[in-house]
Formats: C-alpha cells, structure tokens, sequence
C-alpha cells in the first residue's frame, strides 16, 4: 500500500473534552490473544481508514472500528477500544487535545500513530501525551505488525500490574487521585512496600536492643571473672566483645536511619497524593523534600549542595503537591544543565523579604542564552538536544506546568543564567498563598497537567 499522495485537513478543534472519571470508570479486561484486540482507527481520510481497516479484517482482527476526526471521543467512549491508531498529517494543525486525555488511559490503551511527517514525529517523541508508538507513511506492514505486537505485549503488562496493585489495595489507606496519574501504579506498589517493610525493621530493631543489653551483660560478667582468666584471653575476649557491640551499634543506627526514610518518604507521598489545603510548613517541606531527593545516589554524591534557609518560615495557604513539583521540576532541570560538568555545585537560599518567601536555585551547569530565557516557561519549548529529549526528558512542560501551578498563588519566577557559568532561577510566593476564589477552578484545571 502506498500513502505518499494521502492528505488531510483535520478539523479546527476536536469537541467536548472528556473527563478523567468518564475515561477511568470504562472496563477493561486483557484481550486473550492480539486479535481479540478491539482497534479504533481515527482518520479524515476515507481511503486510508478503509485501506486500514481491510488489512485488520483480513489479517482476522475481530474487533476493528473506524471513525473520523469530528468526534473521536464519542467513539472513543462507545468502541472501548485497547488499542488506537490515529492518523495525522503535515498540513493539519498538531492538535494534542485528543493525546492529552490519552494520557489518564495510558495503562489502559496503547496508541499507535501514523503519519506522514518527520517534523510530527518528533514533536509527539518530546510530548508525554500517550502515544506509544510511531510510524511513517507510506506504511511498511511489517513494521506495523510489529508495533502492534509490542502495543499487545505492553497492554498485558499494565493490565496484569493493575491486578497486582489493587492486592495491596487492603493494607494502603484511601487517598485522593494524584495529579501525575501515569505514576499511580508505581507509588502504590511502592508505599505498600514500604508499609510491609516496617514489621521486619521493628523486629530487626529490637533484636538489635536485645543484642547490646546481652554484650553488655557478658562484658560485665568477664571483667567479674577476671583473676580467673589469664591476661592474653581476657584481653581478647574483652576486645572481641566490644568490637561486637560496635557492629550491634551501627546496626541499630542503620535502623533508625531506615526507619527516618520510609517515615520521610511515607509522609512526602501522602502529602504528595493528597489535594488537602493546609497551611504548608515551608522549612519542613524543605526538609523532606531535601531527604527525598538523597535516596538518587548521584544527587547524594556527586553534587556539592549548599543549602541555606532562613529558620521559622511563615506558613503559607496551598496544596504540599503543588509546592512539591514545581520544587522538583526546578531541580531536576538544574540536575539536566549540570550533567557534562566535572564539579557539579547546586545553591539552595529560601528566605523571606517583606510579604514574599524568596527561592534561589542556582546551578554550576551549562547556563542558557539570552533569546532562550524568554522561551523557557512557553509550553513544548525545550533547551535539550533531540538525543536529551528521548533519554531525559526534555518535554518543554516542566516549567510551563511550574507557572501554571504557581499562577493561583500569584507566585513567580525570575531567571538569571551566562551560558558556561550556570543559572539561577528565584521562586517567588506571596505569604497569602491560595486564594480562596481560585481554588474550586485551580481543582478542575490541574488534572489536565
């Protein structure tokens, strides 16, 4: 089949944006095999959905669906599909309405795009909208069976991992839907973990105390016996019991320290998933967010950190979620700039000025150009190379999704970089943190991010 000549003007807007709770509460089971798959084709193009949908049919696909790009919604909800192919093509606006709802079914539903641009491609490689796998046109039907291949073997895997996940359902506390619902699965699993982890690390813990109340009872107990030992065997036996209690101390050390972490990382996680308006203890936040980021072993190492906060924070009005990933996303992108220099060095300032809580990040790293400091908090915009944006990132939302998320607090932020030498990026929020008129509309927006 040859698609060179196929062309499209796709409709101007897509209508009536679904919800995540409609997208979410359709049912799924695993299909048993790749053709009991159900398949949505979406194009504008007559000839290419029928040409598609003839090769389904023929290769014995039972379930294989076609509609346009006026409604895919409608279709989307009424076809139930498992896997969706949409069709896009270089004279048509790159609409990601439709990818953007993807996004709360990406678990669920493997997308398979195909079209007949390069330039298309590589936008939706540096987008996180769902699409999981991309072919150019004219089709290569080896290709496509491949990809649906993998598609299937994927669809599998999420599925079977949602099943695991709803096993730990019974020990995991209810909690409202996080914001980020791609990474849902991987926290519950995780927090469930580190809630079975605590029964081994009490009894590890008490064993330990039992360990160096006994060491301490036999060193007694051979200092009372020594006229009748010689002076070479009671040394040795003095000098191995106290290299004992050594191991029996750092072991309860290493405990505590365990015990520290999963306490920290449980209560960053909870706050995390939450959508609770409280009064957010900034040095607190701090503090967690800080300990959070040390369980990246290069964080931990390889980055000199200079970290100075002014004590006794005034409380401010918000979501701990909201603070949380704008802090994240400001450091990971310092963490990206910093990656080719050999002496990596991250300032950490917060401090208060006048009615303001003023956050300083500041990197050694690569620094960036004066025309791209006006670009860099514009949505799809990205400073990393093709070959970053597939291995790290690279998305060009990270700080776009800072400003929205700082825009009901009337938060804001200032850059100041030399490219070679490094940036600095203040955090800016005003003490009267969430206004209370914008929180019932900021609830609607923010699960679009």
């Amino acid at each position: 089949m040859n698609y060179d000549s196929l062309a499209v003007k796709q409709s101007d807007s897509l209508s009536s944006r679904l919800s995540p709770e409609s997208i979410l509460s359709l049912d799924h089971s695993i299909p048993a095999e790749l053709t009991d798959a159900r398949i949505l084709i979406i194009d504008s193009i007559e000839q290419t959905r029928t040409l598609l949908h003839s090769f389904f049919v023929n290769s014995d696909y039972k379930n294989c669906f076609t509609t346009n790009w006026d409604n895919p919604y409608e279709a989307f909800l009424k076809e139930n599909p498992d896997i969706i192919i949409p069709c896009i093509y270089a004279d048509c606006g790159l609409n990601t309405d439709f990818f953007e709802m993807l996004v709360h079914k990406r678990s669920m539903v493997e997308s398979i795009l195909i079209t007949d641009s390069r330039e298309i491609k590589a936008s939706f490689n540096a987008l996180p909208l769902g699409v999981c796998e991309i072919i150019l046109m004219p089709i290569c039907i080896d290709e496509l069976e491949s990809a649906l291949s993998r598609a299937y073997k994927r669809l599998k895997e999420n599925l079977n991992r949602r099943f695991i996940v709803s096993q730990f359902d019974a020990t995991i506390p209810p909690r409202t839907p996080r914001t980020e619902p791609t990474e849902t699965i991987d926290k519950r699993i995780i927090q469930g973990i580190i809630h079975n982890l605590n029964s081994p690390l009490s009894v590890m813990s008490g064993n330990a105390q039992l360990l160096e109340a006994g060491m301490a009872e036999l060193e007694n107990l051979v200092h009372s016996r020594k006229i009748y030992m010689e002076d070479s065997l009671y040394c040795d036996v003095v000098r191995k019991i106290q290299t004992f209690r050594h191991y029996v101390g750092n072991l309860m050390e290493s405990d505590d320290k365990m015990k520290d972490i999963l306490t920290s990382f449980l209560s960053k996680w909870r706050k995390d998933h939450s959508d609770k308006i409280e009064y957010v203890d900034l040095n607190e936040f701090l503090r967690l967010e800080m300990k959070y980021l040390d369980a990246n072993l290069d964080f931990k190492n390889q980055v000199t950190k200079i970290v100075e906060c002014q004590e006794n924070l005034p409380k401010i009005k918000g979501r701990y979620s909201d603070f949380s990933q704008v802090f994240h996303n400001l450091i990971s992108n310092a963490l990206d700039a910093m990656e080719t220099s050999d002496y990596k060095e991250l300032a950490l300032r917060c401090h208060q000025q006048g009615e303001e809580i003023r956050f300083e990040i500041e990197d050694n790293g690569c620094g960036i150009s004066e025309d791209n400091i006006q670009n860099i908090f514009k949505p799809f915009f990205t400073t990393k190379s093709a070959d970053d944006e597939t291995q790290r990132g690279g998305t060009g939302f990270g700080l776009y999704n800072c400003v929205h998320l700082m825009d009901p607090y009337g938060g804001r932020f200032e850059v100041s970089s030399e490219l070679g030498f490094g940036t600095k990026i203040t955090w800016i929020i005003p003490l009267t943190g969430l206004k209370e008129v914008d929180v019932e509309a900021q609830s609607g927006e923010r699960s679009r991010f």
